[in-house]
């Protein structure tokens, strides 16, 4: 019995944040992919950067948000990078699909050929098709015994185009950024299907990222990195994380990091995850593990929600020394 009020539970949470509040699936997964937040990052440094993750969210609960993601980003041409993405997100009867085409221009303030202090800007051109799976309402698929569709919900898509611009700033050890998405002012709901005033459908507000942090030597082989995101959208939602990484320079490979992160929504207190994660750098392969754990009732009902990346980079160029950091000692700088 307890099983099944923690699905229904589940599946209200799921409904409700999947059609307003789950606007940024690919933009969770930051932490392992900085360009999936920020379009400056479209080839800030000298390499091809390859990506592909995979986000399952509440693992063991039927029908879960999953968000797998394909990226790639780099220099083309002196100050200009580009890049793009793929992305796939099923959130409970809501699924949807898109990408992001990217270019970014780089200005070298070192005065130098090497890539250590600099500042982004980038534009990005967004889409998005979203549909309801309708089929769940009359096969039974989540409400057994259901046999019936709800009227105010079709089954036609609706493709949301929308642009993304972000400033991105790195001096050595520090980074720093800004990105605004939902430039446009584009409808997000689905079919017939209005919002709770009645008065229409929904909009996607226009949402803020801020990002920045810090590397701090501990010694040759140890190193701290804190940071922090702030979001917040012209409906007043905030949210931050506050994270915490710890870099270790082993010897099978270029380091090794674990940490830890902790997101909290402003406007809701009690909803809180805790995320800890390891990854590595073995040459130019790299590979990334996450964990949330969500400090809510909805918690007791799932196994926590997991994230995988897997990045392969291609380097050009005469290599000239080790970066400082790890923001730059993921890739070699190269003239």
């Amino acid at each position: 019995m307890k099983r099944k009020e923690g699905f229904f539970i589940g599946l209200l949470l799921v409904m409700r944040y999947s059609l307003v509040a789950q606007e940024f699936p690919v933009q969770q997964q930051y932490l392992v992919n900085k360009f999936l937040l920020n379009p400056a990052y479209a080839g800030y440094l000298k390499c091809d950067e390859f990506r592909i993750s995979h986000r399952q969210q509440w693992v063991g609960f039927d029908r879960g948000p999953m968000t797998p993601v394909i990226s790639y980003h780099g220099r083309v041409w002196q100050g200009l990078g580009v890049g793009a993405y793929v992305f796939g997100d099923r959130n409970g009867l809501t699924n949807q699909s898109g990408g992001q085409l990217a270019v970014a221009y780089h200005i070298n303030l070192s005065h130098a050929r090497e890539v250590t202090h600099q500042l982004s800007f980038g534009l990005a051109m967004n889409y998005t098709y979203r549909w309801v799976n309708t089929s769940a309402f009359t096969d039974n698929v989540l409400i057994p015994n259901a046999g019936m569709s709800d009227p105010n919900v079709t089954g036609g898509g609706l493709l949301i185009p929308n642009f993304t611009t972000g400033v991105n700033y790195i001096n050595r050890n520090f980074f720093a950024g800004i990105s605004a998405t939902n430039l446009m002012k584009n409808p997000v709901g689905l079919g017939e299907l209005k919002n709770s005033t009645g008065a229409g459908e929904p909009y996607l507000p226009l949402s803020l990222f801020f990002n920045s942090g810090y590397y701090i030597n501990l010694s040759p082989m140890w190193g701290i990195e804190p940071s922090a995101t702030f979001k917040m959208d012209m409906n007043n939602r905030k949210q931050i994380d506050a994270n915490m990484r710890i870099f270790y320079q082993s010897a099978f490979s270029k380091y090794v990091f674990f940490g830890v992160s902790l997101r909290s929504n402003i406007n809701v207190p009690n909803l809180q995850t805790v995320m800890p994660m390891v990854g590595f750098k073995m040459d130019d392969l790299y590979f990334a593990f996450t964990y949330d754990v969500g400090l809510t009732s909805l918690q007791k009902y799932n196994y926590g929600s997991v994230g995988l990346m897997l990045g392969y980079n291609i380097c050009r160029g005469k290599r000239i020394e080790r970066a400082p950091c790890p923001a730059f000692r993921d890739k070699i700088i190269y003239k």
